[in-house]
């Protein structure tokens, strides 16, 4: 019932990220990333030169060890924190009379209020006589309505929400009752939505994963700039936001996959299109925010490795080192797991709820 607008590509572009090595073997196992860890150009020009970049925090050393989102990845387990079962997303509660109301009197009264919540939030109204629950923001100016419901979303990327905003969320549906003339009905205490508030946290956090290929030159050399438009225009994907290039779906024209320089300044210039090079690029996606996850990954894959055959190039993991067909079978496993795992706790991967929630 509840549409609220996507996070864009800006929020997916935070990576750094590392594969965890065998203690065992020294071998490099694939692993996913988490989406919070990833910043675009983040590595170093020098594989062996650990100073910072200009303009680039220096490694944080010990970043991971209050909260170790960079894991080998079967299916999510329930060491996560998430439990089992359907997650509750919104907060929310209905206002219902025996009168119609107009949307601008109800958006007038709302807006009053809203100010004082951080978290996504919406009101909707089943509209008279069509009796389809539509939300206001979108609404015409002429339409009216029954039933109104108006929700609170428990988390987004900035945390759960907490009892103060809860308190303040309710002071607005009690506004809305008064200057609307209409009875109130709350699904639930504030006391009992925080559990459920922390659980979506904790299942973000946990599930805000990407899959990520590296296409690296293969020996001392770079990718000439030229080069890299020219492949990038056969291979289907195009310059768009950020200054990287996307694989459009052209269903609905969401980016299914992301190509970003690898090193800083983590884009594509114009100028060095034309003439200069690059030294690596990483190719990205979002596992939750894409329909079919497994079969998005196929494709990527597809992709990169036709660029890495055109540009002379190989895949390879944050260490340069080449990614062997086991591995990528592996990743693919991985990602099938993530959206499997997000199924079974009632969210669908690339529907509402998850653009929503990432």
């Amino acid at each position: 019932m509840f549409v609220l607008p996507t996070v864009n590509i800006f929020q997916l572009l935070r990576a750094r990220f590392s594969l965890r090595r065998n203690s065992k073997s020294g071998q490099r196992e694939p692993s996913l990333v988490s989406a919070a860890n990833f910043e675009l150009g983040g590595q170093p020009v020098s594989g062996s030169d650990e100073s910072p970049v200009p303009g680039e925090q220096a490694p944080d050393r010990k970043r991971g060890a209050d909260y170790n989102r960079t894991r080998d990845i079967a299916g999510l387990l329930p060491e996560d924190g998430v439990g089992s079962g359907p997650l509750r997303i919104d907060y929310w509660a209905r206002l219902s009379g025996d009168e119609l109301v107009d949307r601008d009197s109800v958006l007038s009264l709302y807006r009053e209020y809203e100010i004082n919540l951080e978290h996504p939030r919406a009101v909707h109204g089943r509209s008279h006589p069509g009796r389809v629950w539509l939300d206001l923001e979108q609404a015409g100016s002429d339409e009216l309505f029954e039933d109104l419901v108006v929700s609170l979303q428990l988390a987004d990327h900035s945390g759960p929400v907490e009892e103060t905003e809860l308190t303040r969320f309710n002071g607005l549906v009690f506004a809305l009752a008064e200057g609307l003339h209409r009875s109130c009905q709350l699904d639930s205490s504030i006391e009992e939505a925080l559990p459920h508030a922390q659980r979506l946290d904790r299942f973000c956090k946990a599930y805000d994963m990407l899959a990520i290929l590296n296409i690296e030159p293969i020996g001392e050399t770079s990718f000439s700039g030229k080069d890299v438009e020219r492949v990038m225009q056969r291979s289907g994907m195009r310059l768009g936001d950020q200054n990287i290039f996307h694989y459009y779906d052209p269903r609905n024209g969401s980016s299914q996959f992301s190509l970003a320089n690898r090193y800083q300044p983590g884009y594509f210039s114009h100028t060095d299109l034309i003439d200069g090079s690059f030294r690596g690029m990483t190719m990205f996606m979002s596992i939750p925010r894409c329909t079919e996850p497994s079969k998005s990954f196929g494709e990527m894959l597809s992709v990169a490795e036709y660029l890495a055959s055109e540009l002379n190039g190989s895949l390879a993991d944050s260490d340069s080192g080449r990614l062997s067909p086991a591995h990528l079978v592996l990743i693919q496993r991985q990602v099938n797991g993530v959206g499997e795992s997000m199924k079974r706790l009632g969210v669908t991967p690339g529907g509402e709820e998850a653009l929503r929630l990432f």
